[in-house]
């Protein structure tokens, strides 16, 4: 009798790693299911991604403020040797220039950075913002000074 308790005892114990095992085995059937599923929404969602940003141009704009047009060691004509600096060095600068297109031919109408940002900013000429310098107006002068603006106005529309 005690063999046959000892025997059903055993079964029992046998019984239950075997169901402790298949949850565990389930457990991480489940759990590699979701990774599965998880991997496949993540490259799902890469793929529609890559596939919107091929129909726009990839642009990256850089631009530098009261800086020479040879102030760079990129030159910003090919053709014209002086129109790169001797002195200064941009190698990260140099790659991408060498890879892309160059906007060398611009017009600058004041001296100072405020007047290109404003521009940049709504595509609106400075002079047509009011916005030549940062400076408060020089009195005294013939010239007549323009009405100098310290801030976008709302109804703007900018790209920022």
């Amino acid at each position: 009798m005690a063999v046959a308790v000892r025997a059903a005892e055993m079964a029992k114990a046998a019984d239950r790693v075997a169901r402790t095992k298949a949850r565990e085995t389930d457990r991480r059937r489940t759990v590699t299911d979701m990774k599965t599923q998880l991997t496949t929404c993540v490259l799902v969602l890469c793929l529609v991604t890559l596939a919107r940003a091929a129909d726009r141009p990839n642009i990256v704009f850089m631009m530098s403020d009261d800086q020479a047009w040879n102030g760079l060691s990129v030159p910003m004509h090919p053709d014209l040797p002086w129109s790169k600096s001797p002195i200064v060095e941009t190698p990260n600068l140099e790659r991408p220039a060498a890879a892309g297109m160059r906007f060398s031919a611009a017009y600058a109408p004041a001296s100072v950075c405020s007047p290109t940002r404003i521009r940049m900013q709504t595509g609106k000429s400075s002079a047509a913002m009011h916005w030549t310098k940062a400076a408060p107006p020089e009195m005294g002068r013939k010239m007549i000074e323009p009405s100098n603006i310290r801030a976008i106005p709302a109804s703007e529309v900018t790209i920022g």
